[in-house]
């Protein structure tokens, strides 16, 4: 009875991964991407023409860039020369797929730090708080956000670094941290967490001997040197990224308490096993191992560095679920120790399980319907925009893979310019090319920048289309000079 329980759990389990990635898959294709991945697009072409990935800002021409760092155009740039017409599908694909096998992963380091409770239980757990709760990273998962890629990477620095104390002797090990640390620190800023803590993990907690210590830190320092190298002989990234982004306003409190309290709503389960989980630690003095006390190391300065974001300007709930996450393991390894045999029991599972594939079956169903729908919305929006063919465009970088396909010219991005706008930079010339009707459309949500000036200048300069053959899902996006 006991191996057919574990057999259902087992197989049951990786139906509903399955079902997941599908479900997530279709979603990320109906979204389509989104502004953050398309500003990489917009990078990977500029390295393709032999310009400055990173837009600069003297000449009042915004073009589209990423407010992270270069990781992950660097990446798109390869795909890009692979296949340019189906880039977007492959990054999306590869997006959702390094989403899945991060949950399984997570579940490995669950089990990597206590064992006592079977992988297929773990992974179990893990999943469907993954489809239960944190619904904005599951959006994350859709449009190649770079928190899950640095965080599955944070895992294999996690495993190589247990290597590495088990096997000090093996020099392999520390050329596979170099590399993972490597690519953490040019992917995104908050990457500099990970950096942080491993660094103090081996200062403070290490118990190998002081050869293998400062083999060890000293690969860290490598790592972050070539990083530093990487970033400052990128043109402008270094501003782009890390000065502009330092010179935006932090919310008001009024703001924060919003984002908690919708937060709380929508994941209070979570908060509660948070909560649980440092009152049993602190409270109950429950033991932790040295494996729990290095991704511990890992988790808490990125938590800390994802609620500095989240209390930005530009903040979500997605930066406090993307804190929170990789504090699962912990989470189910201190209840495992404590109240794992009266919560967690098979039966619990098993309908957990069955519920899940029910639900997420339903959800593909319905997504399906909305992804046809949606191929055919697009196709609507490119043959509209082909009438502009080789015009200049000022536009919200969403629309940037139908422009490319319409063969309008993207000029300058409002999302990059307002990035600037934040930082209170002089705006002037960005005003000046709008007064001067340098662009033959404009194609944006107006009502998404809070930028007076800008707004009044665009309604002098620029009506809105109105023409019948406007796509409903266009209309008072597009506006035109007025003659």
């Amino acid at each position: 009875m006991i191996y057919f329980e574990k057999f259902f759990i087992k197989y049951s389990a990786f139906i509903l991964l399955f079902l997941f990635f599908i479900d997530l898959l279709l979603q990320s294709f109906i979204k389509g991407g989104r502004w953050d991945l398309y500003q990489h697009f917009s990078m990977a072409d500029k390295i393709i023409r032999g310009e400055s990935i990173y837009s600069t800002f003297d000449d009042g021409f915004y073009q589209a860039s990423s407010p992270y760092f270069p990781g992950i155009s660097f990446f798109t740039f390869i795909i890009t020369k692979i296949n340019i017409e189906f880039r977007k599908e492959i990054m999306l694909f590869f997006s959702v797929s390094i989403g899945v096998i991060f949950i399984y992963l997570l579940s490995k380091v669950k089990n990597k730090i206590n064992g006592s409770l079977d992988i297929n239980s773990s992974f179990v757990l893990t999943l469907l708080l993954f489809i239960w709760f944190f619904k904005d990273w599951r959006f994350y998962m859709t449009e190649l956000k770079p928190d899950t890629i640095l965080i599955l990477l944070a895992i294999g620095v996690f495993f190589t670094i247990d290597k590495i104390e088990r096997t000090p002797a093996n020099k392999l090990n520390y050329l596979f941290l170099l590399i993972y640390l490597y690519f953490i620190g040019i992917i995104k800023q908050q990457g500099i967490s990970i950096y942080v803590g491993v660094f103090t993990y081996f200062l403070l907690c290490n118990k190998n001997d002081f050869i293998v210590r400062m083999f060890v830190l000293s690969t860290i320092i490598l790592s972050g040197i070539f990083v530093l190298v990487t970033l400052y002989s990128t043109e402008n990234c270094i501003n782009n990224t890390i000065i502009i982004f330092s010179k935006h306003q932090f919310l008001n409190l009024g703001e924060i308490k919003t984002f908690l309290i919708n937060d709380f709503n929508s994941q209070w389960l979570v908060y509660i096993l948070v909560f649980t989980t440092i009152n049993l630690m602190f409270l109950k003095r429950v033991k932790i191992n040295n494996l729990e006390k290095l991704w511990l190391f890992i988790s808490i300065p990125w938590l800390l560095m994802c609620l500095i974001s989240y209390v930005k300007i530009g903040g979500n709930n997605g930066n406090i679920q993307s804190g929170l996450i990789p504090l699962i393991p912990i989470i189910l390894s201190v209840l495992q120790k404590t109240l794992i045999k009266s919560v967690f029991t098979i039966k619990f599972i098993q309908m957990s399980l069955f519920f899940s594939v029910i639900i997420i079956f339903l959800n593909i169903r319905e997504s399906y319907k909305i992804y046809n729908l949606t191929n055919e919305i697009e196709s609507n929006h490119i043959n509209f925009l082909k009438k502009y063919k080789n015009k200049n465009v000022l536009y919200n970088s969403n629309y940037y893979d139908i422009l490319i396909k319409s063969g309008v010219l993207p000029k300058t991005d409002m999302n990059t310019a307002y990035d600037f706008y934040l930082a209170n930079t002089n705006m002037d010339n960005y005003y000046n090319h709008i007064n001067n009707k340098k662009y033959d459309l404009i194609l944006a949500d107006l009502s998404e920048y809070k930028d007076v000036d800008l707004q009044r200048i665009i309604f002098k300069r620029y009506k809105f289309y109105k023409q019948k053959d406007i796509p409903v899902s266009l209309a008072y996006k597009i506006l035109v000079p007025k003659k």
